[in-house]
């Protein structure tokens, strides 16, 4: 009976290493292919974070001022906010969050024929919180204006508001 007892803890622990082994297997495939898709998201998380790239494929050609004049006065659709497909969420800096600065920041946007933002400015607000708000506003993205049938380029205003709630 004793050889039964030591035959069974034999056969139960060589299983339990089996399963340990298969375990610890399975553990290194799923860790093996999770780095993999890290690995892809972070590459293109970083082509994505660099803005010197970004703002050299958004502005193929230089934008002349009478340009920007005749879109305005042709196609100016007021606050844009509520009819964006995206407004991307803007980090409050730093040292304007310290120094309690808020308030809201305008921003005048020119938006393409395929509904992205291809020139902002800020036109009014705290000069400490414009550049945040500008960031935003060039990611934003929205739909087509059109006129008929046929897209078109247009401004518009978006209205950023920095507020330090508890």
């Amino acid at each position: 009976m004793s050889g039964l007892l030591v035959k069974l803890r034999g056969r139960a622990a060589q299983a339990q290493r089996s399963m340990l082994a298969m375990l610890m297997r399975v553990l290194f495939l799923a860790l093996s292919c999770s780095l993999i898709i890290a690995s892809l998201f972070v590459g293109e998380r970083s082509s994505k974070l660099d803005p010197a790239r970004e703002l050299a494929q958004k502005q193929i050609e230089p934008i002349q001022k009478q340009d920007l004049e005749r879109v305005e006065s042709d196609c100016f659709r007021g606050t844009l906010n509520s009819i964006a497909l995206q407004i991307p969420i803007v980090t409050y800096p730093r040292e304007s969050w310290r120094k309690k600065i808020g308030g809201k920041v305008t921003i005048k946007i020119f938006v393409n024929e395929n509904g992205d933002v291809y020139h902002a400015t800020a036109i009014d607000g705290p000069t400490k919180l414009r550049s945040a708000a500008l960031g935003s506003a060039r990611e934003a993205r929205f739909p087509p204006f059109m006129e008929g049938e046929n897209p078109r380029k247009c401004a518009g205003l978006l209205i950023y508001t920095f507020n330090q709630r508890k």
